[in-house]
């Protein structure tokens, strides 16, 4: 019998192609980029059905480094942010609402 938990990791092991996510690991050491986590989150939302709630995530990713940045070598300096983990997102699944961690 699959449950919600099951369903959730093996969600996030092929939208990430990594087999090795287990409950414990963080979303956010995975997905940096918040263009990336967006839509991520969004087919997360549809698939278990989950109301998007005050989901910012630019409070959990970080921007795209702009082209200007890349041309000029511009070093990006990356703050510290919270993480997100999947053990989370299975609660989040669960409840059917997105709530922060």
């Amino acid at each position: 019998m699959d449950t919600i938990e099951d369903n959730v990791l093996l969600f996030f092991k092929k939208a990430l192609l990594n087999s090795k996510l287990t409950k414990s690991s963080f979303l956010t050491d995975y997905c940096k980029n918040e263009d990336d986590a967006f839509y991520l989150f969004i087919e997360f939302f549809e698939k278990f059905e989950v109301e998007k709630g005050n989901l910012n995530v630019d409070k959990y990713f970080y921007a795209k480094s702009s082209f200007w940045d890349f041309i000029t070598f511009k070093k990006v300096v990356y703050e510290d942010k919270p993480k997100i983990s999947i053990e989370h997102l299975i609660k989040v699944a669960e409840k059917k609402e997105w709530f922060d961690p």
